[in-house]
């Protein structure tokens, strides 16, 4: 019944764990589901690299438009 990656001590780490146990969650927190896994393995290198870079350049535009807000607000003579 218990994980052999965590031992519950208190009273309450228990009642925590018996909780989760009971709905069924990941209890040894994996990084990953299942479902991710699965995409993850569907997804070739190329593709993963074009999303990441896609990512990035939305990362990116975000904080221009975040900056650019930033540095308007402090002007007090707005258009």
């Amino acid at each position: 019944m218990f994980c052999c990656f965590f031992k519950a001590r208190t009273p309450l780490e228990q009642e925590i764990f018996n909780l989760l146990h009971k709905n069924k969650q990941p209890v040894a927190d994996p990084l990953l589901t299942p479902v991710e896994k699965a995409s993850l393995q569907a997804m070739s290198l190329e593709e993963a690299k074009m999303r990441r870079a896609e990512l990035q350049r939305a990362r990116a535009l975000q904080s221009y438009y975040e900056a650019k807000a930033r540095r308007e607000k402090k002007i007090k003579s707005k258009k």
